[in-house]
């Protein structure tokens, strides 16, 4: 079944012209795909034939840019593909690279063998901000790309702003210049948010705070994992404990401080998220300028939680949707809200926890 028809076949569709047009330029795609794997020289075309160009959907938060790529990414047979989070994907690229560090170009090794599990490559939530990244991310495109390797990405910035204000972005231009030279630059246009179209059936975020939080969420999580809890109990993740007012083998209770206020890696909340398929997370300040640290890893948990489909329960000094008020990342916190919006409603609940 091609992407259209797909999209056409789901369930309480919403009307949306903006996305439809999004979906045409996909089944292009598709197309062109599909009649290269209808080849027998398949693998040889993707080496000699001019590069196929892979999309790069940019726009607001909500407008479905992931459910879009998702659809693609199911409605695409018998060619080696892969969908991975952009968090995920660079922690895989730091990690493969530590295994390569005694070849004479480490980038070139990884990127080649990247090739050869992977003709399609997609990559959700496409948000440079770390500079270790953004240092490797032109030469990691351009290998990609001279292995014809067609990639999808989805992002809330067009590609120009990109890493806009980072530390060396002089260096980074190069990845730009790669995106928009070997991708068609997408822009989904302003409509409905999607998260928001569910109302919220059983709100999972409390504004309550202090002892009112503990004895709230000590009654709740017992009620979620009746076969008993560790209390005062630690996780070890990356080989690093981590503090856990109570855990189960299912659910686990971080206090805001230890699990956003220090020094955490996306690479620790990758692993949260797979082991545990509900996290509380109690006493959530309001996220002002001077906690721009703590509110750019809570982005990024959320980031991680979502892809992975934990169920999130939170206390917070304040609503949710007034929870940071910073600057710097107000862009970025408009993403966790509307994730968070999303995350509380019933449909979400009932989704399969992704280990």
């Amino acid at each position: 079944m091609n992407i259209q028809e797909n999209y056409q076949s789901l369930q309480n569709l919403i009307e949306d012209p903006a996305q439809s047009e999004v979906i045409d330029e996909f089944a292009k795609l598709q197309k062109t795909l599909s009649r290269l794997n209808q080849d027998k020289s398949f693998l040889d075309l993707f080496k000699k034939e001019k590069k196929v160009k892979g999309i790069y959907l940019w726009g607001d938060v909500g407008r479905g840019k992931t459910f879009i790529m998702d659809i693609f990414f199911s409605s695409i047979e018998s060619v080696k593909k892969n969908r991975l989070h952009y968090h995920y994907l660079m922690s895989e690229i730091h990690d493969r690279l530590k295994k390569n560090k005694n070849k004479k170009n480490p980038l070139e090794a990884v990127t080649n063998s990247i090739g050869q599990e992977t003709k399609i490559l997609c990559i959700d939530e496409f948000f440079v901000e770390d500079i270790a990244d953004a240092m490797i991310l032109g030469k990691l495109l351009k290998g990609l790309f001279e292995n014809r390797v067609v990639l999808v990405i989805t992002s809330n910035s067009e590609p120009r702003d990109l890493y806009k204000g980072g530390l060396q972005r002089e260096r980074f231009k190069e990845a730009i210049g790669l995106i928009e030279d070997n991708m068609s630059v997408l822009k989904i246009g302003n409509g409905p948010d999607h998260r928001m179209r569910n109302n919220m059936s059983e709100t999972k975020y409390h504004s309550i705070h202090g002892e009112n939080s503990h004895n709230y969420f000590s009654n709740l999580l017992t009620e979620k994992s009746p076969l008993g809890t560790e209390r005062d109990s630690f996780v070890t993740v990356n080989n690093r404990k981590i503090k856990a007012i109570l855990k189960s083998k299912i659910v686990i209770w971080f206090d805001f401080n230890t699990i956003c206020g220090t020094n955490r890696s996306v690479s620790d909340y990758i692993s949260i998220a797979k082991l545990f398929q509900n996290v509380f997370i109690s006493d959530i300040p309001i996220l002002d300028g001077e906690k721009e640290n703590e509110a750019r890893r809570f982005i990024s948990l959320i980031d991680e939680f979502y892809e992975r489909k934990v169920k999130v329960f939170i206390t917070t000094a304040v609503n949710y949707k007034k929870l940071y008020t910073g600057k710097k990342l107000a862009f970025e916190f408009k993403r966790t809200e509307s994730r968070l919006t999303e995350m509380s409603t019933e449909e979400y609940q009932k989704l399969r926890h992704i280990h």
